[in-house]
């Protein structure tokens, strides 16, 4: 019984580890706004005035708002009606002001120089720890993360030849409390631990 306890202890461990420091993923809009408390922040980027600068910000209802930032020498890029960039595999990087933000998503993907969606990896980092690496299929590929911490900042970025990383339609907010999706590590590390735990139970039996 003392053996089974320890194993569930360390389940609860690890559990706790995985859902605290790294956001939920959703790969559709309903799914990710059903996640968030009203009075988000939408920006669809067509009407956006370019600074012609490498810093662009923006702002918009419940006190959210962020700064988005290119290497220095860089342009922003809003002729798709969408953000993107001047010249190809310069990553983008929005740092959150304002409101704390818990919840963003939107449609990350790639385009050419003619600016038609390309399929390309795009990459994405959280300041929360969470990085992730996916192809779109479309420019209507969608991808949110809701966190239990602030996120303070998100960078995205595609290294593939020709490729200008891109976003529109961002959604920043507030995630629903207590109501984050785990992610596929958190679901199998729970699995592992209650397998575990079964285990331990037959052997004391």
């Amino acid at each position: 019984m003392k053996l089974a306890l320890r194993h569930l202890a360390a389940a609860t461990v690890l559990v706790a580890s995985s859902s605290s420091w790294a956001a939920a993923v959703f790969t559709s809009s309903s799914a990710f706004l059903a996640q968030v408390e009203p009075g988000a922040y939408t920006e669809t980027f067509n009407s956006v005035v370019d600074a012609n600068t490498n810093v662009q910000s923006f702002s918009g209802p419940g006190g959210f708002g962020y700064t988005a930032t290119l290497p220095s020498g860089q342009q922003f890029y809003f002729g798709a009606s969408a953000l993107s960039t001047n010249q190809p595999n310069v990553p983008v990087t929005l740092t959150f002001t304002g409101t704390a933000v818990t919840a963003i998503g939107g449609h990350f993907y790639a385009i050419d120089i003619g600016d038609a969606f390309l399929s390309a990896p795009v990459s994405i980092g959280l300041s929360d720890g969470t990085t992730e690496t996916f192809t779109p299929g479309s420019a209507a590929s969608y991808r949110g993360y809701t966190s239990s911490v602030a996120i303070t900042s998100l960078t995205f970025s595609s290294g593939a030849p020709g490729a200008y990383a891109t976003v529109d339609n961002l959604t920043i907010g507030t995630a629903i409390a207590n109501q984050s999706v785990p992610e596929p590590g958190t679901v199998a590390l729970v699995g592992l631990a209650l397998v575990g735990l079964m285990a331990t139970r037959r052997r004391d039996a």
